[in-house]
């Protein structure tokens, strides 16, 4: 089971089954949308408003679900001051109907139908639209343009795979069921355990899940990757090659017949590393191996994904607009541009005269100096969680919890799209009727074409 003392599955005894108000009851199959597993198992109970018990959580499912505010509080502000929703829609309509070039940047921590409801307010605008995961994924989502990728569903790979290789990543701390549900649960067409390996820096912690370790230099992954897929193609390194790489070649081609003779695998690699490991040829690299993998056995390559709905975000904009981010509708049509329309750069260049933050905190995602720019822009906010950036905004409107509070379609990290059904009550708008709201506003504000 899953990884250690807060990582492993709590099951709190007794769940109450009631019906009424004021009563305690239980929501079953719940969807918890922390992390990239999405696990859609859960069972709460809910208490005088609050959820007071979370069944089948990690631990962080169950801070996630048991730290929900038990009232609705502050429902919107206006400079600062109370106001009704209605009223910070209309100002946030207003200011950014009065811009020319408006950045939307965000989405990671909002519903699906919020998501789409974004993307077409950034369309009426003319604007810029990014996701708070772009600078992050940027390298993983371009190797996948350009190369293609061999994915496959996590059921997929809880029923038919017998070797998983962790590149770089140990699951118990980031997505801590991930062994417990797709791992080390039973599928139906493996026999006998799973084989597990942890290829990794030699100073990191490795997963205390894997059968076996292979320390690797972490500055030398590009060209670990591209060795180890030469070896499986059939080539043979000479001694030069073990010098670049600082590994012996042996290793690396007893690692590759290992991989060749299993019957199904998956290559577990984290989508969104550090900045220090954002090489786009690492991303191609990976990609590339499984690929080469694929031509002797069935070979699929995952990304973890960090938290929120952030592949609801990419999968909906790209479903809207034909990009996943860093789209720009200045001239009337989507434009992509991984670096140009990002919104790190657009800030420190100085071209967004107004920004819509919605579903996010900025300050885990920018770089300072986009946040120094952001912090001199008219902003309006739409989100669940109260914020600095929401209380000194000149809109902010906060919205029920999606997945929790609001019915909400989200995404899992494997891309397959689960619905959850709310769990508490709130008298908060979702963000998806916010932000409907605000794309009528805006679209009676602005002129036919669309540009001020």
């Amino acid at each position: 089971m899953g990884g250690g003392d807060r990582a492993g599955t709590r099951e709190p005894q007794g769940l109450v089954r009631a019906a009424g108000p004021g009563v305690a009851r239980t929501v079953e199959n719940a969807v918890c949308t922390f992390c990239g597993c999405t696990c859609d198992d859960i069972a709460l109970r809910v208490e005088g408003g609050r959820i007071v018990e979370a069944r089948r959580t990690c631990a962080l499912g169950d801070d996630w679900f048991r730290g929900q505010p038990a009232t609705d509080g502050l429902a919107a502000r206006v400079e600062g001051r109370p106001a009704t929703a209605e009223e910070a829609i209309d100002a946030a309509a207003r200011m950014l109907a009065a811009a020319r070039s408006p950045l939307i940047y965000g989405l990671v921590d909002a519903s699906g139908e919020g998501q789409a409801a974004a993307v077409a307010v950034a369309d009426l605008l003319g604007a810029t639209l990014d996701t708070a995961s772009s600078a992050a994924h940027e390298a993983s989502m371009c190797a996948f343009q350009h190369r293609g990728k061999t994915s496959a569903t996590l059921g997929e790979i809880k029923n038919r795979a017998d070797c998983v290789v962790l590149w770089g990543v140990a699951p118990e701390s980031s997505h801590p069921r991930f062994f417990e549900r797709f791992v080390r649960a039973a599928g139906l067409y493996v026999s006998g355990p799973r084989t597990v390996i942890a290829v990794a820096d030699a100073g990191a912690a490795a997963s205390r899940e894997a059968d076996r370790t292979i320390p690797i230099p972490v500055e030398r992954e590009f060209e670990t990757l591209w060795a180890l897929r030469a070896i499986v193609r059939g080539r043979r390194l000479g001694p030069e090659a073990e010098a670049a790489i600082g590994l012996p070649v042996a290793e690396l081609e007893e690692l590759a017949a290992q991989l060749k003779r299993c019957r199904y695998g998956v290559w577990v690699y984290d989508a969104e590393p550090p900045a220090e490991r954002r090489d786009p040829g690492r991303a191609h690299a990976i990609l590339a191996l499984a690929e080469a993998l694929n031509e002797h056995v069935p070979f699929a390559a995952l990304g973890l994904r960090g938290r929120g709905n952030r592949v609801g975000a990419e999968s909906v904009v790209a479903s809207n607009t034909g990009y996943p981010f860093a789209v720009n509708f200045g001239r009337g049509y989507p434009r992509f541009g991984p670096g140009e329309f990002t919104a790190p750069e657009v800030l420190t260049r100085g071209e967004a005269d107004a920004a819509l933050i919605v579903g996010c905190d900025p300050t885990e995602h920018l770089p300072e100096p986009a946040l120094h720019v952001l912090a001199r822009v008219p902003t309006a906010v739409v989100d669940f969680r109260d914020s600095p950036l929401a209380r000194r905004a000149r809109a902010a409107i906060l919205t029920a919890t999606y997945g929790v509070a609001a019915p909400a379609t989200v995404y899992r990290m494997d891309e397959m799209a689960l619905r959850a059904r709310a769990a508490l009550e709130s008298q908060l708008p979702s963000d998806a009727d916010v932000l409907g709201r605000l794309a009528d506003r805006v679209r009676a504000l602005r002129p036919a074409d669309g540009r001020p």
